[in-house]
């Protein structure tokens, strides 16, 4: 009898084993191959729609190391489907932080104690503010898709994408640059903004993806030392290439006033100074009141994870 029910629970348990090893397969091993296969060929899409910018090499520049600190959710998935996009801007009350937040304040504090101790900005003098360019050279990727406006760079990052602009903020959110599903979208240009930037600010969203993808790397200019060492990008649109000077990093609430797209006044520009105070981390080389609001800022805005719908925002200065 006892050996009877010895064989039972043997049984049991291998008919356990392989129920549990049927569903990971198919539950969340072939999920994350599908996932890794879609990823892998949005990336070498990228690559091949990347145009010839001859951009000027900077060896003062690290190669940024692998990103491990970033919080986030266990499954890129998770980080995807939380990815709500500002709406109608807001300010938002400090009561709506619970008391485990980070205070912006504290650690603007903190980041001031410690400035002594942070590398030098490097020089950025040899490095042209603009490159004029015969032709334009995001025109093939742009036949490949009109909403094409712009190409993205961060020297030393991973940051190497196109950027494109929708008629909402939604699309581009599950849709990659062939406008076919994909979980791992593309950067896109708030629709609100001009598409030439020309308009005050300009907001780029984009996933914080594991494995370093879209946006995971705007988390890394939280560091002080980081955005030293990486204090630029380029933005290319139309004939030419912008440079684009880090001047702060920011922690806000998903739709705060920090997002505000629309100035009519030169005094509302004055006040967005303010704003960009309220929720900064550190700032590097920030404009007075009134230079700021004579400046075109880019900010790259994408999931921290701080704190519930907490944003981290890379603010810089279209040259």
């Amino acid at each position: 009898m006892k050996r009877f029910i010895m064989i039972l629970i043997l049984l049991a348990a291998a008919a356990f084993g392989m129920y549990a090893a049927y569903h990971y397969y198919h539950d969340e091993y072939l999920p994350e191959q599908e996932q890794k296969q879609e990823i892998q060929k949005a990336m070498t899409l990228f690559e091949e729609l990347k145009p010839e910018q001859n951009l000027p090499e900077n060896d003062q520049i690290p190669q940024a190391e692998p990103l491990t600190e970033a919080p986030r959710f266990a499954d890129p998935v998770s980080a995807v489907f939380s990815f709500l996009m500002p709406t109608q801007p807001e300010i938002i009350p400090e009561s709506s932080y619970s008391e485990t937040d980070t205070e912006p304040e504290e650690e603007i504090f903190k980041q001031e104690e410690e400035e002594e101790t942070f590398p030098e900005i490097l020089d950025l003098s040899d490095i042209p503010e603009m490159i004029d360019y015969d032709d334009n050279p995001l025109e093939t990727a742009q036949d490949f898709n009109s909403d094409l406006i712009a190409w993205l760079t961060v020297p030393g990052t991973e940051i190497d994408y196109p950027v494109v602009q929708g008629t909402d903020n939604a699309f581009y959110l599950k849709h990659g640059v062939d406008k076919q599903e994909s979980v791992l979208g593309v950067p896109f240009l708030d629709y609100h903004c001009a598409p030439d930037f020309s308009g005050f600010t300009s907001v780029l969203y984009a996933h914080n993806m594991e494995w370093v993808l879209l946006f995971a790397r705007v988390y890394s200019f939280k560091q002080p030392e980081f955005m030293r060492t990486h204090p630029y990008g380029w933005l290319t649109f139309g004939n030419q290439a912008h440079r684009v000077d880090f001047i702060a990093y920011e922690t806000a609430p998903d739709g705060s006033d920090i997002y505000h797209t629309e100035f009519i006044m030169n005094q509302d520009k004055r006040a967005y100074y303010h704003i960009l105070k309220k929720y900064m981390i550190h700032s590097m080389n920030l404009p007075s009141e009134e230079e700021l609001a004579e400046c075109h800022l880019l900010l790259l805005s994408t999931c921290t994870f701080e704190y519930q719908n907490a944003r981290g925002i890379l603010v810089g200065i279209i040259r």
